[in-house]
């Protein structure tokens, strides 16, 4: 975690929280033409609740979308700081493999074995919980050397909470577009779906074993990341149900339920791209603590100058 309001809470936890609050008020903004003023104290007030409703999206997208950005040579996932020390893996240098290795070695007593793949033998899960061991070790060595790799840990955390809360959105403009035919039955969704979403979220905190039964899982441990993607579907929907009763409610016409059409679809296209950027910026962030610590010793000994 960082330290410093920054980089993380910035653009993993605020900026998804705003695009999340736009999103949910945008249809009711197309109907009623009533926006939000630019007054001082609403301003802060929504930077406020959109840091908080932040915070709750990456609770939830951390566990439920994978880190496990990429593959290894058996086609299974692994994380990016793990797959990129492999033999055969062209993104790193050779060269650098073996300096961040030797530093590695020399600093913690790890071996890192880059002269493996993940795929060779049965060794995939020593292999990869030593490097990623290692890693966690030198991020914070890097991190004194630039804030490089910081700035790409807030830019892969901002994609995945934009991620969920555009694939909410999706399901929020639907439900509104449906709304006008079907509002009264998609609302009745809402209490069911929001008593799930709360008991869910509470049987993460507090471990009920029954809920876990429910969801057919017998530890906790198990069930971390299956009970966070079972809330977030929970979560979508109640902003369906949501939506349908809003559409009750304003009874938007045949043209504004086109542009809820759109918005849905402009939405989905997002979120797909964000998913896509999440991929691109895990590997970056790892590519960036693997380098700037293999020259941390030399920015050490230039401070100490």
């Amino acid at each position: 975690m960082i330290e410093r309001f920054n980089f993380y809470d910035l653009y993993g936890n605020l900026i998804p929280g705003l695009i999340f609050l736009g999103v949910i008020l945008l249809p009711y903004g197309i109907v009623t033409q009533h926006w939000p003023t630019a007054e001082l104290a609403d301003v802060a007030t929504v930077l406020v609740v959109a840091y908080l409703v932040g915070h709750v999206l990456q609770a939830l997208a951390t566990n439920a979308l994978s880190s496990e950005v990429m593959k290894d040579q058996n086609g299974r996932r692994a994380y990016p700081s793990v797959v990129l020390l492999d033999k055969s893996d062209p993104t790193l240098a050779p060269r650098l493999k073996k300096l961040v290795a030797e530093k590695v070695k020399a600093r913690f007593d790890i071996e890192l074995r880059i002269d493996l793949d993940l795929s060779s033998g049965d060794g995939h899960g020593d292999i990869a919980r030593v490097r990623n061991a290692a890693f966690f070790l030198c991020r914070p060595l890097a991190n004194k050397v630039t804030s490089y790799g910081e700035q790409f840990q807030g830019l892969y955390a901002m994609s995945r909470g934009l991620f969920v809360a555009l694939m909410l959105g999706v399901a929020y403009d639907a439900g509104v577009w449906l709304g006008s035919a079907y509002g009264p039955a998609i609302a009745r969704i809402l209490p069911a779906a929001a008593a799930l979403a709360l008991l869910l979220a509470f049987a993460r905190l507090t471990g009920l074993t029954f809920v876990l039964r429910l969801v057919g899982l017998r530890t906790m441990s198990a069930s971390d990341k299956t009970l966070d993607r079972i809330t977030l579907f929970a979560l979508a929907a109640v902003v369906f149900a949501g939506g349908g009763l809003l559409a009750t409610v304003l009874a938007p016409t045949e043209n504004e339920n086109w542009a809820f059409v759109g918005l849905a679809a402009l939405s989905l296209f997002c979120a797909l791209r964000f998913l896509v950027l999440y991929r691109v910026f895990s590997i970056e962030f790892a590519k960036a603590v693997w380098t700037y610590f293999s020259v941390s010793d030399q920015s050490q000994a230039v401070d100490a100058a």
